[in-house]
């Protein structure tokens, strides 16, 4: 059985809240959370209300303002002092810009946030210079650009020297 891969889709609504957005979109609903000028978390999930607040990265609370929302026929735009966050609707897209819009983050075109079958997938655009470091504890080099990997977790102790 071949799974495909559902994305997000097309933008149908937005609401602001106090810290941040809730969008729908045709295939699931994506919560945008601002905790401080650097730091914007995007949440996606396939039903209504925004998953429980479960970190153990993000430490903070969200702040309540301290951001701006610019919503355009064919994006909005969250600003806070230090990032721009730009969300395509046509489909549902994200990229995170420097205020003088220099690209830091963006989700790939193609595929963005998507699912196949009941698992949560997320593409990316590497940008110049970007590389992805860790993973985790997974074997091989520690630059994992251009790698794809399944997150699963062990207690295995003797791992090889690569």
């Amino acid at each position: 059985m071949t799974r495909r891969n559902e994305s997000l889709g097309d933008y149908r609504s937005h609401r602001q809240t106090d810290t941040g957005l809730a969008i729908r979109a045709d295939n699931g609903r994506a919560f945008v959370t601002v905790y401080s000028d650097t730091v914007i978390r995007i949440e996606v999930c396939r039903h209504d209300d925004p998953p429980e607040p479960v970190s153990y990265a993000v430490t903070a609370e969200p702040v309540t303002g301290g951001f701006e929302v610019d919503p355009e026929e064919d994006r909005i735009i969250l600003r806070t002092r230090k990032i721009r966050l730009e969300i395509e609707k046509e489909p549902v897209r994200f990229r995170f810009y420097t205020p003088d819009g220099i690209l830091i983050n963006a989700d790939d075109p193609a595929f963005g946030a998507s699912w196949i079958g009941e698992e949560i997938t997320g593409y990316k655009s590497l940008q110049p210079g970007e590389r992805f470091i860790g993973m985790g504890e997974k074997q091989g080099d520690l630059d994992r650009a251009g790698w794809a990997c399944t997150n699963w977790n062990t207690d295995y102790y003797a791992y090889p020297v690569d």
